[in-house]
């Protein structure tokens, strides 16, 4: 269980210099009931290809008065599935490595980036997930925001 924590941490470490910032956060100690609604938990990550790609997609972001919101890396909040099994730690390794898509129905064991989101009247925690390349087909909109020419 040490190795196998030490494993999820180097892998975060190495996915926040990837992104070009240095920061290191401990992981929650409690457990928080994972939302399905679109960006609001780690298992429910938006996907985005890239460091650009969460920009980007943060940039199209829209509060409900149509403002863009502002927005700032909160840290990386670990692995989107836990990490359960030594082949969960292998898959961490592969799915950092691969530029290939994930395979239908393979485990996604991305580290999920944490953005807090604010508008004039609320602030939120936004999850993505820079490892979906070449670029998603289509982007998921967390609750009360829209993209950039959507309605909400």
């Amino acid at each position: 269980m040490r190795d196998r924590r030490r494993i999820v941490q180097l892998v975060a470490c190495v996915a926040i210099m990837v992104s070009g910032a240095i920061v290191f956060a401990e992981a929650p100690t409690e457990q928080v009931k994972p939302t399905a609604e679109p960006g609001m938990s780690k298992e429910a990550a938006i996907e985005v290809c890239g460091v650009g790609g969460e920009r980007a997609y943060l940039q199209k972001l829209r509060c409900t008065d149509d403002s863009p919101p502002t927005f700032e890396r909160s840290g990386s909040v670990g692995p989107r599935n836990d990490i359960k099994t030594k082949e969960d730690e292998a898959l961490i390794l592969k799915q950092m490595m691969s530029t290939q898509p994930l395979k239908k129905g393979e485990k996604d064991v991305h580290t999920i980036d944490n953005y807090e989101v604010v508008c004039r009247d609320k602030k939120v925690d936004v999850h993505l997930d820079m490892y979906h390349c070449p670029e998603p087909k289509s982007h998921a909109v967390p609750p009360g925001f829209s993209l950039k020419g959507q309605k909400p």
